[in-house]
Formats: structure tokens, C-alpha cells, sequence
């Protein structure tokens, strides 16, 4: 039985909507310090123990901040839902607004906190890598947009160098790079701010296939390997893991699920082709398992896979990835 306060908020840019099951009162705050003020002096008012309150809301990016920054600073009990999980949870659901939805919220932590786990405290350099990753993926984004748009122009127009409009996307072109290369510099710098953080990502990188920009999603996504601590839980997260679809005496193929992070996705995909290259023992583990008849892209997945197993495994020894030779091996492709 669920003894604790328990609250559901729903976020939005400007205000938070609060519902509380135990005094089933909701109530409207400001998504800032003076909301949190408000929120501070309703819990003293309502002579709530800190300890016995639990809070839950929706993962909203940078709109989480206030409340967030407050639980921790107040040790509240709190769990960031991601979205998806909610929506599942709750079904087909009749209209919608903020009141609606904070009581839903509510009802699904009243119901789930059994098996819901807790949300970490706030690493303020986990927090500003993230913030510097996002922006600079913004301008990655903006600059091969231009690239592109630029040399369309080039080719179909049959401009050139000179043409005013190509000189200014150019110019915009160079000016987006350097303050790509002002993130990576202070990011790097970020890194340095804390050990473990450091060590972590120093680690990653011994790891054939694993760069710098993967290395850092792998750091900003597990929060330094607190929010996932295996492989498994990881390659779900990130769309590796297949499952298979049954239903009485029928099979389907085995997948991986579409519900995933993408971008991670993406990364490791990238890393493998790489590793497929450059790694001996995986090198092979491709070829095998090609000339096994294997499907080139399951294999690839299986290689994604691989290497997540390694991202966990030097992290939790605390060792650098040692690479496994392989000599006098010599494969028939006929």
C-alpha cells in the first residue's frame, strides 16, 4: 500500500499544474524560483515530512529545471516519466488540459511507485554537457543545411564564387564551424570538471569503433552510467535489442523496436562500420557470419551490440579496452 504524498505536475513553459491524491487539491504555480518559493511554502503549510512526498512528471527538456533543481535541493522523492511510458500506461484517454493531465500523472505514480526507480540528483556537468551537445547539434544541423542548399545553388544555377549569396552562405558556413569548434573546446573542458566523468569518457575511447562525439552521448544519456548500469538495458534504450513478435502459433521476424533514440542509434551504427574495419575480432565475427548467410544488417546490429557490451564491461572495471589480435587467419569468400 502506498502510504507517501503523493503529486503529480504537468509542465509547461510558463506554469506547472499540480495535483496532490492525499488533499486532492490542484493548484497552478509559476515554472521558476518564485513557483518553487510557493511550492516550498504549501508543503510547510500542509506540515507534509519532506521524506514521505513523492513527485512525478513528464520529461519536457529544459522546462524540467525549476522543478527538478527544487526536488533535489529539498530531497523529494521524484521521477521523471519519459512520455511514452505514460501515454502507454494510461491508455485511451478522453480529453486533455493541464488539470486532467496532472491528476493522470498522479494516479500513475500513486499506482506505479512500487516498481517506479527514483530519479538521480542532478550532475551540473552531466547537465551542461547536455546543454552544450544540444546546441551544438543545432549548428551541425544549420550548417549542413546551408551546405547543401549552397551547393544546389552552385550546381543548378551555375553560380560561382563571386555570386553575392554564395559568399554570404560561405562566410555563414565558416562562422558555424568555429563556434562548433568553441563547443568541442569547452566541452572538453566540461570533461575536466569531474574525475569520474573524465576517466569515463577517457575510457570509451580506448575502444576500437567509439569516438569523442559517441563517447559523449554515451556519458550525457546514461548520466555517467548511473541511469543504465548493462548492456542489455542500454541496447534497448537505444534500439539494438531485437525482440520477437508472437502471438499463439505464430511468429514474426525478430526486430528492433522503432522506439528509440535515434541519434544514439545513428552513432553506433557508424561505430560499428568503423569497428567492422579496424577491429580484428569483429573484422572476422562480420565475415563468418556473412558467409554463414546472415543478413548484412542483423549483423551489423549483432556488431552494435558488441560494442555496448565493452562500453559497460571498461567502465565497470575501470580498465582500458584491450584489443583482441588475431593472426593467421585467413577467410575464403568463394
Amino acid at each position: 500500500m502506498n502510504n507517501k504524498i503523493t503529486i503529480g505536475c504537468d509542465i509547461s513553459k510558463e506554469k506547472l499544474d499540480f495535483f496532490c491524491r492525499n488533499t486532492e487539491e490542484h493548484f497552478i504555480l509559476e515554472n521558476n524560483k518564485d513557483g518553487m518559493l510557493q511550492l516550498s511554502k504549501w508543503i510547510k503549510q500542509h506540515k507534509f515530512n519532506k521524506s514521505e512526498i513523492e513527485i512525478g512528471f513528464e520529461h519536457t527538456g529544459i522546462y524540467t529545471t525549476a522543478i527538478r533543481q527544487f526536488c533535489n535541493e529539498e530531497k523529494l522523492t521524484h521521477y521523471i516519466i519519459p512520455g511514452l511510458e505514460l501515454k502507454k500506461s494510461l491508455g485511451m484517454a478522453r480529453g486533455k488540459n493541464d488539470v486532467v493531465d496532472s491528476k493522470r500523472i498522479c494516479e500513475y505514480v500513486f499506482e506505479k511507485s512500487y516498481k517506479l526507480k527514483p530519479t538521480n540528483a542532478i550532475n551540473t556537468s552531466i547537465s551542461n554537457l547536455k546543454r552544450l551537445d544540444s546546441l551544438r547539434e543545432k549548428l551541425v544541423s544549420d550548417r549542413a543545411g546551408l551546405i547543401t542548399r549552397m551547393n544546389e545553388e552552385i550546381e543548378m544555377l551555375e553560380l560561382n564564387e563571386t555570386d553575392f549569396g554564395i559568399k554570404i552562405q560561405r562566410d555563414t558556413i565558416e562562422m558555424l564551424s568555429e563556434k562548433i569548434e568553441l563547443i568541442d573546446t569547452e566541452m572538453e573542458i566540461e570533461l575536466t570538471k569531474d574525475i569520474s566523468i573524465k576517466k569515463n569518457f577517457d575510457l570509451l575511447n580506448t575502444i576500437v569503433g567509439i569516438g569523442k562525439i559517441t563517447a559523449y552521448q554515451l556519458i550525457i544519456t546514461t548520466e555517467n552510467f548511473i541511469k543504465f548500469d548493462n548492456p542489455r538495458k542500454y541496447a534497448s534504450y537505444a534500439g539494438v535489442a531485437p525482440f520477437t513478435k508472437q502471438s499463439g502459433k505464430s511468429e514474426g521476424r525478430t526486430k528492433v523496436s522503432g522506439l528509440a533514440n535515434k541519434k544514439v542509434k545513428s552513432l553506433l551504427d557508424m561505430c560499428a562500420r568503423s569497428a567492422m574495419l579496424n577491429d580484428p575480432e569483429l573484422k572476422l565475427y562480420y565475415k563468418r557470419k556473412v558467409l554463414e548467410g546472415k543478413n548484412n544488417r542483423l549483423v551489423r546490429n549483432a556488431i552494435r551490440f558488441k560494442l555496448l557490451t565493452r562500453v559497460f564491461s571498461v567502465i565497470k572495471k575501470q580498465t582500458p579496452f584491450v584489443k583482441n589480435h588475431v593472426n593467421n587467419l585467413v577467410i575464403s569468400m568463394s
